[in-house]
């Protein structure tokens, strides 16, 4: 076994050190960003995938398969409100983004900016699991499967008690 020289080792402590202390000043307040490149959103009682008809801006459910127009990406967009993260759901067939529209789930060209129709408070915390709840700051709705034409149910924040309210978000 080889042992290291008193300068080696005063060179390797200093270096751990420092390390140690720029790690330190650098992490901020815990904050996890949301990025998933290529989900499925799929509805907790039924099991149907949310998708867009090609040519049409409203969202329906419909069985899942590998179409692109069930494929989403949802980003953290514009940091989170009161500890909820704040995200952008983008279509990958259409490049549009779920939005709200004449009071139901559609689809729309992407705003920069802060956009209210088109930033949805996610709540959640198992991607494989059927515990996800998209809430619309825009007209107070929560993403609901029980509500087959709007896709939305008006309400002051989503309803943990309902599982119409709960969404999927496997790999697609």
């Amino acid at each position: 076994m080889k042992l290291l020289s008193s300068r080696k080792l005063r060179s390797a402590a200093t270096v751990t050190a420092t390390a140690a202390v720029t790690g330190a000043l650098m992490t901020g307040p815990a904050h996890a960003d949301i990025f998933l490149p290529s989900v499925h959103i799929q509805a907790k009682q039924g099991g149907k995938c949310l998708t867009q008809h090609n040519g049409e801006t409203r969202l329906y459910l419909d069985g899942c398969n590998n179409s692109s127009w069930q494929k989403w990406e949802v980003a953290s967009y514009n940091g989170d409100t009161n500890g909820i993260h704040n995200v952008r759901v983008y279509n990958l067939a259409s490049k549009n983004c779920m939005t709200v529209k004449d009071d139901k789930a559609s689809v729309d060209i992407c705003k920069p900016g802060q956009v209210s129709s088109q930033i949805w408070a996610l709540t959640g915390n198992n991607y494989k699991s059927f515990n996800y709840q998209f809430f619309t700051y825009d007209i107070h709705a929560c993403l609901d499967s029980g509500q087959p034409s709007s896709l939305l149910f008006r309400e002051n924040g989503c309803n943990t008690n309902n599982n119409y309210q709960y969404w999927g978000l496997p790999n697609a």
